[in-house]
């Protein structure tokens, strides 16, 4: 239903004025279009996969396969902006841009690596101790792995006039974890601070 109101005057008409209005109304019919949505069916799930390569170097399957790695690069990207903490730096040489972007993609190889060899080493069973409420992880990620052993820490030891520094007892979670990556606990060190003394 539409309502119009006139009155003769400009602004808000007043109580003694005399008013017309107008009503008027509308019918709408709906429904659906079957053959616009057969259309619709026949396109669902599908997407378009555009490549410079023929059908014989590259068939559909290996297309689609190719297109399905394309995440993996995102995470990394990812986590060269997250874990490793990629942030703004003034640096004014170029040679110290390539030297700290080389440190990052070393960073980056070895948390791949780390990342690669556990989910090797597990064989699709899953990991306990990673996750909170000991949740399984079939698939531990490199971050994962590393935030696990944000708590290890140095316990340093204060004896009458001697001092020493230890690392702090491992827990569950990172001993499975030195196993899997390969790594036997007592090659973990300790460095005295200010000097390259190890101390186990």
């Amino acid at each position: 239903m539409v309502c119009n109101t006139d009155h003769p005057a400009r602004g808000r008409p007043r109580l003694s004025q005399t008013t017309h209005s107008t009503y008027a109304f509308r019918q709408c019919h709906w429904g659906q279009n079957a053959q616009a949505l057969e259309e619709w069916k026949k396109l669902e799930g599908v997407f378009v996969l555009k490549t410079n390569r023929s059908t014989r170097q590259l068939p559909l399957g290996a297309a689609l396969a190719k297109y399905r790695e394309q995440i993996h690069v995102e995470n990394r990207i990812g986590n060269l902006k997250g874990p490793l903490a990629v942030a703004p730096m003034f640096l004014e040489k170029p040679e110290r841009i390539a030297g700290f972007l080389s440190v990052l993609l070393w960073a980056l190889m070895v948390m791949s690596l780390m990342e690669r060899t556990v989910r090797q080493k597990l064989k699709g069973k899953p990991l306990l101790g990673l996750y909170p409420e000991k949740r399984p992880s079939p698939a531990p990620t490199g971050p994962a792995i590393l935030e696990c052993f944000r708590s290890l820490c140095i316990v340093i030891v204060k004896h009458k006039h001697t001092q020493s520094r230890h690392l702090s007892e491992l827990t569950t979670t990172q001993l499975n974890l030195l196993k899997l990556l390969g790594i036997p606990p007592s090659a973990l060190k300790a460095f005295k601070r200010n000097s390259g003394i190890l101390l186990t």
